[in-house]
């Protein structure tokens, strides 16, 4: 018998109850009954679930892992109701306490699930929209990338905060100073650098900004567009990282989720939202907007939301036009 090389150690011998627990997970045959003590069928036990966890968290096959949750499954119903008890082995009865009977349901269903990318893209989602409908104030910075009518590119940058799901102020400057987009969750408004403040119930009201070049967010909420990509998009799961979206601010391990659009006919929709979710809050950290536009075509080809930390708590009337400009400022109402 020869030693093996020095960088291979020899391998340790198995106890009894891993030797009975390798052979139920590999199929083989074991009929002997006869019994362990405690320590080893609670350790055939261990080695029997674990190998079943590692199996399924490793097969990158769904239809697989499946089979493999079925199993599972199977040797439970067998292990709680054996066909005939009377011939059911010592160690086998250990496999039927509740605890271990728990933890095998238990695995089954957290790894079917863990590692169905649909459904971990589609829960990153909807904990990112239950977050951003929180009435928690948030502030983002937009930049937008787009093509002029002559072919230049050029870049826009806005300032947004939001509110839960219905409150939000955007900043933008413009060539005579700035331009507000608000709504304090009944009333929109606009505040344009000169002229009278306009107010009213309908998000009509500033919509015909959005059309036009000088507005950088397409989008006024994040809850709303967290809903729309919900709602409009396949989903799957792309590279886990950590990011970091504003100077100073330390890296956050995120979730990341690329949809892509099914209605290709809604041209003013982007074709590609990828979202970066923090994995412990589920706070929508960055979130960029992608069109696929030929070369040639003028228009937005990107836009970027990126979280940033709030300088000072927000006044209590920061979502109502009032807060934007003098007192004395006419306000026009329409609707």
């Amino acid at each position: 018998m020869t030693n093996p090389p020095d960088d291979e150690p020899t391998p340790p011998t198995a106890s009894p109850g891993e030797t009975l627990g390798n052979a139920w997970v590999d199929g083989a045959s074991e009929d002997s009954a006869a019994p362990l003590d405690r320590i080893e069928a609670q350790r055939a036990a261990d080695v029997s679930l674990l190998h079943t966890l590692l199996e399924q968290a490793l097969r990158p096959d769904a239809a697989a892992r499946e089979i493999r949750v079925q199993r599972v499954a199977a040797s439970v119903r067998e292990t709680v109701m054996p066909a005939a008890p009377a011939t059911v082995p010592t160690r086998r009865r250990w496999l039927a306490t509740l605890t271990t009977v728990a933890a095998v349901l238990m695995a089954g269903v957290l790894l079917r699930n863990t590692f169905n990318p649909r459904t971990t893209a589609t829960a990153a989602v909807d904990t990112a929209l239950k977050a951003a409908t929180v009435e928690t104030d948030r502030a983002y910075r937009v930049q937008t990338d787009l093509r002029l009518p002559d072919g230049a590119p050029k870049e826009l940058t806005a300032d947004l905060w939001v509110r839960g799901g219905s409150q939000f102020v955007v900043r933008q400057d413009v060539p005579w100073g700035d331009l507000y987009l608000g709504s304090d969750g009944v009333d929109h408004w606009v505040i344009r650098p000169v002229g009278p403040v306009l107010t009213g119930p309908e998000p009509g009201l500033i919509e015909q900004w959005l059309l036009r070049d000088q507005l950088s967010l397409p989008f006024l909420q994040v809850a709303t567009l967290l809903q729309r990509l919900a709602d409009r998009y396949d989903l799957k799961l792309g590279p886990a990282a950590e990011i970091v979206t504003a100077e100073g601010a330390k890296p956050v391990w995120c979730t990341q989720v690329v949809g892509t659009k099914r209605d290709a006919s809604d041209l003013l929709a982007p074709d590609v939202i990828r979202l970066w979710t923090a994995r412990q809050s589920g706070v929508a950290q960055q979130v960029e907007l992608l069109w696929n536009r030929p070369e040639d075509q003028p228009g937005v080809s990107r836009v970027t939301l990126r979280l940033q930390p709030l300088a000072a708590e927000l006044p209590a009337d920061w979502y109502r036009h009032e807060a934007h400009h003098d007192p004395d400022r006419r306000a026009s109402r329409r609707g």
